[in-house]
């Protein structure tokens, strides 16, 4: 597996989200720093900067566990907050190299983790029986 494989399961992750979200609301199960690395992610993938109002709109998080967020995931070396050159009044936020290499061994982790479950689905233990009232042994 490599960095697109990294990408389609951050992008499954996400629709995923999204279809979770119109039958629970996201508040009552909002993870805002995984929701800020993939959005992070998927943008240095794309190449694209993403200032940090709109990094914290995408994980629908309120402004101030957005902020809180943040903070907390440069304070572990996870992200880079900085100045706008072109607008000095934004921040720009982006994956540092340790936060791009954490996020790619998770995504890759949880492809192989759900490629293995996937495969396992289609797997009857020996000792179930194939119908109702069959014997196991048989």
């Amino acid at each position: 597996m490599h960095a697109d494989e990294a990408e389609e399961i951050a992008l499954w992750l996400i629709k995923v989200r999204e279809k979770r979200n119109a039958f629970i609301p996201g508040d009552l199960l909002g993870e805002p720093a995984w929701d800020i690395l993939l959005a992070l992610y998927l943008f240095h993938r794309q190449g694209r900067k993403i200032w940090s109002h709109a990094v914290i709109e995408s994980a629908n998080a309120s402004w101030g566990t957005g902020l809180r967020t943040l903070a907390r995931l440069e304070r572990e070396g996870f992200v880079l907050r900085y100045t706008d050159e072109h607008n000095k009044r934004r921040k720009l936020v982006e994956l540092t190299d340790e936060g791009m290499t954490f996020m790619q061994q998770t995504l890759l982790n949880m492809a192989q983790a759900l490629s293995i479950k996937v495969r396992a689905s289609h797997v009857r233990p020996a000792n179930l029986p194939r119908r109702t009232g069959e014997r196991a042994d048989t």
